[in-house]
C-alpha cells in the first residue's frame, strides 16, 4: 500500500499547530474548571468551619455563664458529698460482720449446750452468753472453747454455775474485741 500526501509541507505544518492550540485550549478550559471547582470547595469549607466555630464558640459560652453563675453551689455541693462520703468510710470500717462473729460462736457449742442469748455491747466491748447445759463438765468444756475464740477474752462467770451438776444455767461475760481486718 503506497500512501501519498498530497498537503504541501505549510498546509501540514499549520494544521499540527492548529491541533495542537486545540488541545491547549481543551487542557486550559479543563485546568480552569477544576480551579473554579476548587476555589467553591474551598469557599464552602471555609464558610462551614466558620459556623462550627461561631456555634460551638456559643456553646463554650452558655457553659461558662451556667458554671459561673453555679460554680459556688457545685463546690459547696461536692464538699457536703465528700463529708458524706468521709463519714460514709468512717463507719463502713467500724462495721462489724456480725453473721461470721454469731456463727463462730455458734460453732463452739459443745454437745450438751444450748443457748439461750448472744448480747454483745459494742460501745462497751463485751460480750454475754446465756443458756443450759447438761452436764459441768459440758459447761468448762464449752468455757474452754469460748477462750480459744480470738474476738472473745476474760470470760468469766459466777462459781455458783459450778456448784450444780446438772441442768446449769449459766451466764459468760467476757470481752468482746473486733477487727475487721483480722476475719
Amino acid at each position: 500500500m503506497i500512501i501519498l500526501n498530497l498537503l504541501p509541507f505549510e498546509k501540514k505544518h499549520s494544521i499540527a499547530i492548529e491541533h495542537t492550540r486545540r488541545l491547549q485550549k481543551k487542557l486550559v478550559a479543563i485546568f480552569m474548571t477544576s480551579l473554579v471547582l476548587c476555589l467553591a470547595i474551598l469557599l464552602a469549607t471555609n464558610w462551614y468551619i466558620g459556623y462550627e466555630l461561631k456555634s460551638t464558640e456559643e456553646q463554650i459560652s452558655s457553659v461558662r455563664q451556667m458554671l459561673s453563675s453555679h460554680g459556688g453551689d457545685s463546690n459547696a455541693q461536692i464538699e457536703a458529698m465528700n463529708e458524706q462520703i468521709a463519714q460514709l468510710q468512717g463507719i463502713q470500717k467500724e462495721h462489724i460482720i456480725w453473721p461470721s462473729i454469731i456463727g463462730q460462736l455458734s460453732n463452739t457449742t459443745v454437745s450438751g449446750i444450748t443457748l439461750n442469748t448472744i448480747s454483745f455491747d459494742a460501745a462497751l466491748q463485751t460480750v454475754t452468753l446465756t443458756g443450759t447445759a447438761l452436764t459441768r463438765q459440758n459447761l468448762v468444756a464449752y468455757k474452754e472453747k469460748l477462750a480459744a475464740i480470738s474476738f472473745v477474752s476474760n470470760i468469766e462467770s459466777p462459781l455458783s454455775d459450778l456448784i450444780q451438776r446438772e441442768n446449769i444455767n449459766f451466764e459468760f461475760k467476757g470481752k468482746f474485741t473486733y477487727s475487721p481486718t483480722a476475719q
